[in-house]
């Protein structure tokens, strides 16, 4: 019998779908959406939705004036692809050898297996924001932008409710005010935005700012509570949660108007309308240990997870840029 179909007796056979595991890195966004993923239902590689909103520029013209009828293209669907995520666990039999006795054996692999997760889980975190599309994930980063563009197919600007909101600093320290003015402008009716994303530099920036200003309150929400117990750094502003994230874009001399330093970014996110949602049996899926053709003296085990990241309405999505950093 094979050392592989031996050793996967002694480990789980399914990989912890919930994560619940040390957290090797800080990146409380990635928890807070993937908690509320899902598996959909229907086949095929696309992720394609209806729009909520969309709104279009008017005509007005007099009684007797003349108006040209031209056919306005209307968008009736948004298309993003799945991207696929392969990590493997490799351990030689060697090693496996020089760690004789159950307890031993049992030990390395679930150091392999939890070196794995990190790996897995620290990769999709950083995708979360940085995806560019195409063979990965669309990111966060790409779907909150500071300026119109394309995504999803639909093309963002002035008279779609497909744009995001956004708000330059220009250069000057965080403040309360331009947090709210941006907070204000991606508020509609009840579709309202729930967490604060920054890097470290602004994190620590807003808390002095928010101290000064007796703004600055412990988590007593649900949701800061739930960050404070999973050991993330977290402040509450007006009852909106506050964190930083290792993977939260940093600010560069391209983002912004001063002309001194790097430029800060805050995201200002409905985590609520982000639709992280997998295909069927690619979500935290390990295979067996399996011996390598290739490397006879290797076993080795996959984690495949498939799936899409979707920001459904960005118009309840913000980014607020330009922050003096330095």
């Amino acid at each position: 019998m094979a050392l592989a179909t031996v050793l996967e007796t002694a480990t789980q056979k399914y990989f912890d779908k919930k994560l619940t595991t040390q957290i090797a890195f800080s990146s409380p966004e990635f928890f807070k959406i993937y908690e509320g993923a899902n598996t959909r239902g229907e086949g095929g590689r696309s992720y394609v939705w209806h729009p909520q909103y969309a709104r279009r520029a008017l005509s007005f013209y007099g009684r007797f004036g003349a108006h040209t009828r031209v056919p306005i293209e209307n968008f009736t669907q948004a298309e993003l692809p799945n991207a696929r995520c392969i990590a493997s666990a490799v351990l030689d039999e060697g090693d496996v050898a020089e760690n004789t006795g159950a307890a031993k054996v049992i030990e390395l692999l679930a150091e392999s297996l939890s070196g794995l997760k990190d790996d897995v889980v620290y990769g999709m975190a950083g995708k979360l924001w940085s995806g560019a599309g195409g063979l990965e994930p669309v990111g966060l980063q790409y779907a909150i932008a500071t300026a119109a563009n394309t995504y999803a197919t639909i093309a963002r600007g002035t008279y779609t409710w497909w744009d995001n909101n956004r708000k330059n600093a220009s250069g000057v320290e965080v403040s309360l005010a331009l947090m709210k003015e941006l907070q204000l402008a991606c508020i509609h009716d009840t579709d309202n935005p729930d967490l604060w994303v920054t890097d470290r530099v602004i994190f620590r920036k807003l808390y002095n700012v928010a101290t000064t200003g007796t703004r600055l309150v412990t988590p007593s929400t649900k949701a800061g509570k739930l960050y404070a117990n999973m050991g993330f750094e977290v402040i509450e502003v007006d009852g909106m949660p506050v964190v930083w994230s290792d993977n939260a874009p940093v600010g560069d001399s391209t983002v912004g108007t001063d002309t001194t330093g790097y430029r800060g970014i805050m995201y200002c996110l409905n985590t609520k309308d982000i639709q992280m949602r997998f295909v069927p049996g690619r979500k935290m899926k390990r295979t067996e240990w399996r011996n390598l053709e290739a490397q006879p003296d290797v076993i080795a085990c996959d984690m495949k997870n498939q799936y899409v990241l979707a920001v459904k309405t960005p118009r309840n999505h913000g980014v607020l840029y330009g922050l003096k950093e330095n």
